[in-house]
Order: C-alpha cells, then sequence, then structure tokens
C-alpha cells in the first residue's frame, strides 16, 4: 500500500517535471517577446504623436512668415493713409502668394466689419467672413496671428492696424490638410514598418537568449526525471521489504524536493 502511494507520488514529480521542461523556455520567451512589441510600439506611438505636433507647428510657421510679409505690405499702405479699400495692389500680392505654394486653398482681407474686401477667389468679394474670425480679427491683445481649425483646411490670421494702432481689418490665408496629412501619413506607416522590424529582431533575441539561460535548469529538470523514473522502476522490482521502502520514500521526497526548488529560483529570476 506505502509502494502504491509512493509511486503516486513518483509519477505526479514526473508530470510536474515534464510540463515544466518543456513549456517554461516558451513561455518566458513568448511573455518577453510580449513586453517587447508593447513598449516598441507605444514608444513609436508617442514619436509620431510628436512629430505630427512639431511638422504641423513648421508648417504654419512657414505660412505665417508667408502671412507676415503681406500685412507688412498692406499696413504699409495704410501707413500712408490709405483706407482698405483704396489699396490697389492688394489682389495682385494675394495672387503671386497663393500661386507660391499649391497647398495654399485661398487668401482674403476683410475689414473691420467683416465683410471681404479682396480674396484670390473673386466670387467671395462683399461677403461677410465667420463670426469667429472676426472675433479674432477684433480682439486686442500682443499675438497678432490667430488660428482657426477646419475639418479640411487650416486657417491663419493676421490683424490690421493703421498708424494709429486702430484696427482696420484682418487678412486671412488658408492652406489645405491634405497636403500636412499625407506626409504624415507616409511617416506613419514607415514608424510602423520600422517598429515591425525591431519588434521581430528583439523578440527572436529575446527568445534565444530565453532558451540560453533556461538550458541548465531544463537539463536539471532532465536529471531529476531520471532519478524519479530510476526510484519508481525500483520500487516495482522491490519484494516489499520496509528498509527499501523507507529508502524509496526518502529518495522520492527529496527528488520532489529539488523539483520545488527549481521551480521558486526560476519564479525568483
Amino acid at each position: 500500500m506505502a509502494a502504491t502511494s509512493e509511486t503516486v507520488v513518483a509519477e505526479q514529480a514526473r508530470a510536474v517535471t515534464a510540463s515544466k521542461k518543456g513549456h517554461l523556455p516558451v513561455k518566458i520567451g513568448a511573455t518577453i517577446c510580449f513586453v517587447l512589441i508593447f513598449v516598441i510600439s507605444l514608444s513609436s506611438l508617442l514619436d509620431y504623436f510628436n512629430f505630427e505636433k512639431s511638422y504641423t507647428g513648421i508648417v504654419r510657421s512657414r505660412f505665417e512668415v508667408l502671412l507676415g510679409d503681406l500685412g507688412h505690405n498692406v499696413e504699409y499702405g495704410l501707413g500712408l493713409g490709405l483706407s482698405l479699400p483704396a489699396i490697389r495692389n492688394i489682389p495682385s500680392l494675394i495672387d503671386q502668394a497663393k500661386a507660391s505654394d499649391p497647398n495654399i486653398q485661398f487668401i482674403n482681407v476683410f475689414d473691420k466689419d467683416g465683410r471681404i474686401l479682396f480674396d484670390t477667389d473673386r466670387g467671395k468679394v462683399g461677403r461677410k467672413v465667420p463670426a469667429n474670425w472676426l472675433r479674432n480679427a477684433l480682439r486686442n491683445d500682443k499675438e497678432a496671428f490667430w488660428h482657426v481649425d477646419l475639418p479640411n483646411s487650416y486657417i491663419i490670421g493676421l490683424q490690421l492696424d493703421n498708424s494709429f494702432d486702430q484696427r482696420e481689418g484682418a487678412i486671412v490665408l488658408a492652406f489645405a490638410k491634405g497636403g500636412v496629412l499625407a506626409t504624415l501619413g507616409q511617416i506613419r506607416l514607415d514608424l510602423i514598418s520600422q517598429g515591425g522590424i525591431a519588434a521581430a529582431i528583439f523578440g527572436a533575441l529575446g527568445m534565444l537568449l530565453t532558451f540560453l539561460v533556461t538550458g541548465g535548469l531544463t537539463r536539471r529538470l532532465k536529471s531529476m526525471e531520471r532519478r524519479v523514473r530510476a526510484a519508481t522502476d525500483g520500487a516495482a522490482a522491490d519484494d516489499g521489504s520496509d528498509e527499501e521502502v523507507s529508502q524509496f520514500v526518502a529518495g522520492v521526497n527529496a527528488a520532489v524536493r529539488e523539483i520545488e526548488e527549481a521551480c521558486s529560483e526560476t519564479k525568483n529570476e
């Protein structure tokens, strides 16, 4: 009866050993790969959002420079005592500016009442601008430029003052989001491909390192399994004497303790 009980214990120990030796490196390697993929994906995502913000800011700054030059020319005329409608070279100025970049959708100049005086699209002359544009144009602050984000366009506005610092109106430039989004889309694809390659390389290295590190532990578990199997086989051929049964029990208990210690060391690592 005692031999039968110890045989069951030995079989359970053997099953634990076989389970640990076969799946331990794979589980550790899979965990390392998951962590690497998560870290690389998160890093790529943060890099993309930071770049998107910086790139959009750079594009806006470039158009602000262009709009600032136009505004300087218009305010030069205002400084000579001319009113906005009387500055007749504005149409040629805004047409030349629009032709300088295909992403510019339109440029217009409107007065302090919100009525469009000049526009690269002549059909809009005389119309009213949106109320929020007019509010931005008439507000009094140190920031001359103002921005409006539309579904398909970025709007940049510049306040226009005469020589007495009185608000006369504003000049507005709209550029398409399509060009910016196309560039960002290509960069996003590049980041995804580079992140995938990096994840594959580091994942393979992680799996290789895992098998190298756990190789010694696997060999140790195999040795324990052989000892348990030998003890079990010895018990089967045994004649049932109490002394040999006691030796068998001691051997099985020692093997089980070693298995538990090995598993404990693995968890701590």
